[in-house]
C-alpha cells in the first residue's frame, strides 16, 4: 500500500474492493457486498446535497432531480496514471 502513500487500518477491505467478481475465489471475495454499501452512501450524500440545495423542491421533484442526476453522469474512470488504477 505503500503506492498508495496511506496506510490502511484493514488493508484487506481495500483488495476485497478492487476484487472483480471475474476474478474472486474462495478465499479472495468479490466486491459487490461493498459496491452495495457504496452506492447507498453516494445515494444519501446525493439526497443530501439535492436537499439542502433547494429547500422547496417536494419530495416528488428532488427524486426526478436524483433520476436526472444519475442518468446524466456517468461514473468516472480513472486514469491509467492513478496509482491505484493498477492494483
Amino acid at each position: 500500500m505503500a503506492r498508495l502513500g496511506h496506510e490502511f487500518a484493514r488493508p484487506e477491505l481495500l483488495i476485497r474492493a478492487l476484487t472483480h467478481g471475474s476474478i474472486a475465489s474462495v478465499t479472495r471475495p468479490d466486491n459487490q457486498r461493498l459496491e452495495f454499501l457504496g452506492d447507498r452512501v453516494l445515494g444519501l450524500v446525493m439526497a443530501e446535497a439535492l436537499f439542502t440545495a433547494d429547500t422547496a423542491a417536494s419530495e416528488g421533484q428532488l427524486a426526478r432531480a436524483t433520476m436526472r442526476w444519475c442518468a446524466e453522469r456517468p461514473a468516472p474512470r480513472w486514469p491509467a496514471s492513478c496509482p491505484w488504477a493498477t492494483c
